[in-house]
């Protein structure tokens, strides 16, 4: 197992490549591949061997891929204007999970009529399938107002934010999700939203959380 010793052969390289492209993560195919030679010492090469391997994938597959094209024509665009702004998230193997943009119009948007944002996949998707997010609102108008784009990789819950801090709750009660989307979108009324809230605090004893606090702290907007 030293460096000089270590590789990953043309075999191994084509069953990596089959178990990333099924949905694997490393950890698993990694002793996935253990188990098939008798253990971690037979295989070869070691766990980071692996994680390199996949990352002179991914970038050899971007090269001319959709992520190069995007990060190109990003680039392009911050030149022309410096206010563009993109991002993309990444996940535990830098895999790229989600695609984020906004130019100057969008961001200026935002500043005057961001109170209110939906978030809608439902709109379109790339020629791979990927769904389309858009950020909407509404301007003085009653216009329809784009905030932002994205393009998402991922679309597991555990993605979007409540799974990450309320996940406890969401797989242990059941009716959380129910009395926590009820607080969003079932109450006008300020005083009713403010009963309801509380009562779900109580509820399932999560005072203390420091996502809802937050959360609530910007009930307004």
């Amino acid at each position: 197992m030293m460096p000089s010793q270590r590789k990953v052969v043309a075999t191994h390289a084509i069953e990596i490549d089959l178990a990333h492209e099924l949905g694997l993560r490393l950890k698993q195919s990694y002793e996935f591949f253990s188990k098939q030679v008798g253990g971690y010492d037979n295989l070869g090469f070691t766990k980071q061997d692996h994680k390199n391997y996949l990352r002179t994938k991914r970038q050899r597959d971007m090269e001319h891929g959709e992520a190069a094209s995007l990060g190109r024509y990003f680039s392009r665009q911050l030149k022309e204007n410096p206010s563009y702004y993109f991002t993309t998230q990444l996940d535990c193997e830098e895999l790229i999970t989600n695609i984020f943009w906004a130019d100057a119009r969008m961001i200026i948007d935002y500043s005057h009529f961001g109170d209110v944002i939906t978030f809608d996949t439902t709109y379109s998707t790339n020629r791979d399938a990927r769904p389309l997010g858009v950020f909407l609102g509404l301007n003085h108008h009653k216009e329809t107002a784009v905030f932002g784009g994205a393009l998402l990789y991922n679309e597991t819950i555990e993605s979007f934010n409540v799974e990450k801090y309320l996940g406890h709750l969401l797989k242990n009660e059941s009716q959380f999700n129910d009395d926590f989307l009820a607080c969003i979108y079932e109450y006008d009324g300020e005083d009713k939203f403010l009963i309801a809230w509380d009562e779900m605090l109580d509820k399932y004893d999560v005072h203390e959380n420091k996502w809802l606090i937050d959360l609530f702290k910007l009930k307004e907007k």
